[in-house]
């Protein structure tokens, strides 16, 4: 009940608030880690990963993970299988070992 009205409260602010800055980058930046965040609220095992301080970055950030996550239909069937959850750990894991080597 309280992820409905979450919902709405998110939806009334966006509309009157934040729909001048409609088209800038920061109102989309916004707008998708508020998803992240509610991803993370609903789901254990994506709070797991998001919390996680090396890859919070990385799922806010990269584009492709970015292009998974933005659908919440796409989330959803990451989400209830096993085979694609590791799959998107694993490449999760590879860009975090990428970005890490080249620090």
């Amino acid at each position: 009940m309280g992820f409905i009205i979450e919902g709405i409260l998110e939806f009334i602010i966006e509309l009157f608030v934040t729909n001048r800055l409609e088209n800038s980058g920061s109102f989309r930046k916004r707008r998708y880690r508020s998803k992240l965040k509610r991803y993370a609220r609903e789901s254990e095992w994506f709070e797991g990963l998001y919390r996680n301080p090396e890859y919070t970055h990385m799922i806010e950030d990269d584009y492709e993970l970015g292009r998974l996550l933005r659908k919440r239909s796409t989330f959803r069937a990451i989400e209830r299988t096993l085979e694609e959850r590791r799959r998107f750990e694993r490449m999760l894991s590879d860009k975090h070992e990428v970005l890490a080597g080249r620090s």
